[in-house]
């Protein structure tokens, strides 16, 4: 199987972020990462800390500490030079995950897609393991019944191409924000992907937004 890292981005919410790394482990994810990295954006509430000392001592989790928050795509920045595999997890503190989802994830990176006609791709830079049913699926963008390529797909549980990723750079910066959605920075580095020529979506499966992943603070 394809070697991948997790980096974990949190903010508070223990009682999510336990339920989290609960199915991170259940389905086989942390058993089978390179890296277990948990970046905390200057969490504030009790209990946080301690779970995740537990955490870095049980799981030999790697934990980034910030000092201030300055938003989510600073907090995945400031994880992203610790991954060394090909493949991020990169997951935020409020999901669930289906047991072998990143078989699932990673077996799609491994398939050729069938491309259409004239289609030029450098292959898939983002796939997503949760979709939003308000982002549509690209007109013709089902490729080997496998992969379905997506207008945007939400950064709450993405696996990411390192190769790509070293082409495109790193996230972009927009602050800390205390509103679901965020600041947009997840959008806007899925139309730099698009704009480098990586795909962008989501497995088959995922159509079905229970599938592979739950967003336990769905919006």
């Amino acid at each position: 199987m394809n070697r991948f890292d997790i980096l974990l981005v949190t903010w508070n919410r223990l009682d999510y972020l336990k339920r989290t790394v609960a199915s991170l482990i259940d389905s086989g994810a942390i058993g089978h990462c390179d890296r277990f990295i948990i970046v905390d954006n200057a969490s504030t509430e009790d209990g946080v800390k301690y779970f995740l000392d537990y955490l870095k001592k049980k799981y030999r989790a790697i934990i980034v500490s910030l000092p201030e928050n300055h938003g989510w795509g600073s907090a995945v920045n400031a994880g992203i030079g610790i991954s060394m595999a090909p493949y991020i997890l990169l997951s935020n503190n409020d999901v669930e995950y289906k047991y072998d989802f990143h078989r699932n994830m990673l077996s799609i990176f491994n398939k050729a897609l069938l491309l259409p006609p004239n289609r030029e791709s450098k292959g898939i830079g983002i796939l997503g393991a949760w979709r939003h049913t308000a982002h549509g699926i690209v007109e013709g963008g089902v490729y080997n019944d496998d992969f379905v390529e997506m207008d945007n797909v939400p950064a709450v549980a993405w696996m990411l191409s390192k190769e790509a990723m070293i082409e495109i750079g790193m996230l972009p910066e927009h602050g800390p924000c205390d509103t679901k959605g965020g600041n947009g920075e997840d959008t806007e580095y899925v139309m730099r992907m698009k704009d480098k020529g990586y795909l962008v979506g989501v497995p088959k499966i995922a159509l079905n937004e229970e599938t592979l992943a739950h967003h336990i603070d769905g919006y």
